[in-house]
């Protein structure tokens, strides 16, 4: 009976031993899940869908976080810690979450939006965007003609337009018939 503890201890010594438990396992949450990279998608997503939403289809910016972006978070009320701003004359969005991770999408005439992080690399050089006047030497300019005649009667029979009276039935397993 000399190894005996008071009892005052031993709730004590479970209790950091759960606590130290629950951190660990909080710790190892953070590595594996990287809170990190769902900010950083979140943010970029926000900012490159209201780029694209804005600057190449005309709509509305509020209404499409509203309608577009807000519901396709994954995370109940997580939407309320993503900010975003649109600078019309710079075509560009920039949106951060919880005001700590930011991106831009800027739209480039060209490439449309591109996603820009503060810690991204130099964007390549914009190309010129000329048309050439290449001749296609893969296809000729004329249409092609089956050579096998038993090919020509199967794509003639295949694209020869139905009426709506017409109909082919194709069987689609051993219980039911399905009418195209």
């Amino acid at each position: 009976m000399l190894n005996q503890e008071p009892s005052g201890k031993r709730p004590k010594r479970i209790g950091r031993w759960i606590g130290s438990a629950i951190l660990l396992a909080a710790v190892v949450l953070a590595v594996v899940y990287r809170p990190d990279r769902f900010a950083k998608a979140g943010a970029g997503w926000t900012a490159h869908s209201l780029c694209a939403a804005v600057f190449t289809q005309g709509l509305d910016p509020d209404t499409t976080f509203r309608e577009l972006v807000r519901p396709r978070i994954p995370i109940p009320g997580m939407g309320r810690l993503i900010g975003y701003r649109v600078d019309r004359s710079g075509s560009s969005v920039s949106a951060s979450f919880a005001g700590v991770v930011h991106a831009t999408a800027r739209f480039t005439t060209g490439y449309g939006c591109r996603l820009k992080y503060p810690d991204d690399l130099a964007s390549p050089p914009l190309r010129s965007l000329q048309t050439t006047s290449q001749v296609d030497t893969f296809a000729p300019s004329t249409i092609v003609a089956p050579t096998d005649p038993t090919i020509a009667a199967a794509m003639d029979r295949v694209f020869t337009e139905r009426h709506q009276s017409q109909s082919r039935t194709s069987r689609r397993s051993s219980w039911s018939r399905t009418t195209v």
